[in-house]
């Protein structure tokens, strides 16, 4: 629904879906307008826009069913009560830069904006702006793909005199000459929509991450840098050539860098694939690449030549993984079934019993055993959301335990540990292992947001997770915490706490120059200092506290007895 007031008279409201309603008794009872407007069984959404210039100047612009293409722009100069057609062509709403093609995506985005001191500068929006300068009759358009660029995409247009802003998939752009340059106004906004990511397996701060809307992207140091367009998925970083990048785009469309991002070449698709299609790097070979479509292909060569190691000619692939120790176990899924080689592809066996008929969201072969799996759901099905089998998948154990019942959308294994897993939901991350009876939130410093992909740089303990709505984000791996130590213990630590439990007053001795940070099982910070002082929590509530040093972890019981 699009709102908009009467410039001169805020009693007067005027909204529409597809439908002209206009109230002029601040919203109490409405009326249909149809005088000069198109039949709505004609068309998908319209919009409305009014200006301060004239108050009695009304625009209403609308897009047709199917296609979802330009179906015309009217004016009213009556306050909405009666509309004239003015444009009805060219396909403003589509890809092609003359409106020549017959394509749109009104269902997700358009726009409309009319000059504020000029009632017949009037510019409607798709994938792109056009601008009309006599009312509406006829426009052109503002931007193309390589000159006077503006994101595609526009979901919300305004003008304020000389200045013209657009909000697109892209952030917020603004021009101050009628379009002939447009700057983004992005710094400082955190807001990456990020499907996957890739992260170096050497360099600390060497990744590329995927995004909804805004290609690839890599990082190197502080610098995020664009490096390929269209809508980013999966994609890798060598594990031996750090300037050998591969990434994909949307339906599994992949390309290759040899120059760190600096030039890509496209690779032969052998098959369509899912939005968001599994690509996975051999972890010695950089010339063998596993991809995931209907079936599972793998090349030798870097894409020249693909040969497919699998037959099941169902749906797309929406996860795969391969192993790490032995790449002749391979684990796929797709909406239906699930299956897994432990021979390269020459034989597979379908692994789908114990596992519920909802969608499947990614898969995770331990670092340590390839026989070793877990699999997480997406959707809001309660208690189904991760599974795990030690066996190939021959019988699975349904772990999901005390999970909300929100999407599981990946999940990452912690190598030599106690079968840790970090799984990322739309509520952020959840940690368990074998020592655990039950998941933990792991969100501490992060907000509760979707995760879409994480992975481990082991050389410094990290978990880089990536998120829908707000960039990269990293956090040291869970320790386990120790509790229930005596003083005499303690001086034989590096570091410990004294007494535990305590009524309040805390030592903390560790290495001279240590810091220490005490919160709550919530992540909320408490305190924090240097180590070998006391702290002080006769404030708190009694409980259990966790109090960290140097990335350990440890449990501190507070009570009043």
């Amino acid at each position: 629904m699009d709102l908009e007031f009467k410039p001169d008279d805020p009693s007067t409201i005027m909204g529409v879906f597809k439908d002209m309603l206009r109230s002029t008794d601040n919203g109490d009872n409405f009326t249909v307008i149809t005088s000069g407007l198109p039949n709505t069984s004609l068309i998908i959404k319209a919009q409305i826009a009014v200006t301060p210039a004239d108050p009695d100047v009304v625009y209403y612009h609308c897009a047709n069913t199917s296609p979802s293409t330009f179906h015309g722009i009217y004016r009213s100069n009556d306050g909405g009560l009666n509309f004239t057609v003015g444009a009805t062509s060219p396909n403003m709403y589509g890809y092609d830069q003359n409106g020549a093609d017959n394509s749109g995506q009104t269902g997700y985005n358009m726009a409309i904006t009319v000059n504020d001191t000029n009632a017949n500068d009037v510019i409607i929006a798709g994938i792109r702006p056009w601008r009309s300068l006599d009312g509406g009759q006829s426009f052109s358009i503002m931007t193309d793909y390589t000159n006077a660029y503006v994101h595609s995409d526009i979901h919300w247009m305004a003008m304020y005199g000389t200045d013209i802003y657009a909000c697109s998939d892209g952030g917020i752009s603004k021009t101050s000459n009628d379009g002939t340059t447009w700057n983004y106004m992005n710094n400082g906004l955190t807001l990456t929509q990020y499907n996957r990511l890739g992260i170096s397996a050497t360099k600390e701060y060497l990744m590329v991450g995927g995004a909804q809307d805004n290609g690839t992207s890599k990082l190197n140091n502080t610098e995020w840098k664009f490096i390929r367009g269209a809508d980013g998925g999966q994609c890798r970083i060598s594990r031996q050539d750090t300037n050998y990048i591969w990434a994909s785009t949307q339906w599994g469309s992949i390309a290759k860098s040899y120059n760190g991002g600096v030039t890509f070449a496209n690779v032969i698709n052998p098959q369509v694939g899912a939005f968001l299609a599994p690509l996975h790097m051999h972890p010695t070979n950089d010339d063998t690449l596993y991809i995931g479509r209907v079936d599972v292909w793998r090349t030798y060569d870097a894409g020249a030549n693909w040969n497919q190691i699998s037959s099941f000619s169902t749906d797309y692939m929406e996860a795969m993984d391969v192993s790490d120790l032995n790449t002749d176990y391979i684990y796929v899924a797709n909406d239906d079934q699930t299956y897994m080689t432990a021979d390269g592809g020459s034989n597979w066996t379908d692994i789908s019993a114990g596992l519920p008929a909802d969608n499947p969201s990614d898969i995770e072969i331990s670092e340590n055993d390839s026989m070793k799996v877990w699999l997480t759901i997406e959707g809001y099905t309660a208690g189904t959301k991760v599974y795990y089998s030690s066996d190939g998948g021959a019988n699975w154990s349904n772990i999901s335990d005390n999970l909300p019942n929100t999407p599981i959308n990946c999940i990452v294994h912690e190598k030599d540990s106690p079968d840790r897993v970090y799984v990322g939901t739309d509520m952020g991350v959840f940690v368990r292992d074998n020592n655990m009876g039950q998941w933990q939130p792991f969100n501490e410093g992060m907000p509760a947001l979707p995760v879409n992909d994480m992975d481990i740089f082991y050389p410094n303990t990290k978990l880089r997770a990536a998120t829908y709505g707000r960039g990269m984000w990293e956090s040291d791996l869970y320790t386990a915490p120790v509790v229930g130590i005596t003083e005499k213990e303690a001086i034989e630590m590096d570091w410990a706490i004294y007494p535990n439990p305590t009524t309040g007053l805390v030592t903390i001795t560790g290495v001279k120059g240590a810091t220490y940070k005490i919160t709550d099982l919530q992540g909320r910070s408490i305190a924090k200092g240097k180590v070998n002082t006391k702290a002080n929590l006769s404030e708190q509530a009694e409980g259990v506290y966790l109090i960290t040093v140097a990335g350990q972890t440890q449990k501190l019981v507070l009570t009043r007895d």
